[in-house]
């Protein structure tokens, strides 16, 4: 028969030294950077800070016009961005299932009252959704200019693919655009020419004929 035999583990004592429990109680904390080290990290991160911005300051002034075009497609890009969520979420909301679905219940209801033939509300709850968000694209369309005038003669163009409140919104990019300023015109003219807008023409009109991206 195996006796059990039970040990006893050694303990630091404490009592005969009266630092020991103040010894291990510190050791158990874990210790805090000194002052030097946090001051030296701060110090790091000013230092890159300032340092990137000065780099970043001296680059706009080297490639501004880079920089300009940089921030210019920013800008457009969030505008797109933007009106594409926004035309998402209104198409979810406007035409959910619980809406059509009471807009069904209701025409149903009229056509055993009546023999007529109108279109149905959710027809035009579509085509309202429809030229709402078109116009909104549209208005996006026209404050990025540029090559987005040029989509929107080509979505103007896609009336077998399209619905007609598209096409038709997109219609004014053909030749109702926002005109170009006087003054950039002056200034692409002296660039292009070497001379002033009233050295070439006698008399130059300010309201143009019809505005288009060619």
């Amino acid at each position: 028969m195996r006796v059990p035999t039970i040990c006893r583990a050694s303990l630091p004592r404490t009592g005969s030294n009266p630092f020991d429990s103040a010894r291990f109680s510190s050791a158990a904390k874990p210790r805090s950077p000194a002052p030097k080290s946090r001051k030296k990290l701060r110090q790091t991160i000013s230092l890159t800070v300032v340092a990137f911005a000065a780099s970043a300051t001296a680059l706009g002034f080297v490639y501004t016009d880079e920089v300009e075009w940089g921030a210019s497609a920013t800008v457009r890009g969030g505008r797109i961005i933007a009106a594409s969520l926004h035309i998402a979420l209104d198409y979810k909301w406007s035409l959910r299932k619980s809406v059509l679905e009471k807009l069904k219940a209701l025409d149903d209801a009229d056509r055993k009252d009546d023999d007529d033939d109108d279109d149905g509300r959710i027809e035009k709850l579509w085509s309202e959704v429809h030229r709402r968000n078109a116009e909104r694209l549209l208005h996006v369309f026209m404050e990025n200019g540029g090559v987005y005038i040029k989509l929107g003669q080509h979505l103007n163009a896609l009336v077998y693919l399209l619905p007609v409140e598209y096409t038709s919104t997109f219609r004014v990019c053909q030749d109702s655009c926002s005109p170009t300023p006087l003054k950039e015109l002056q200034e692409l003219i002296k660039v292009e020419t070497g001379k002033e807008m009233n050295e070439i023409f006698e008399e130059f009109d300010e309201t143009p004929i019809g505005v288009a991206s060619l």
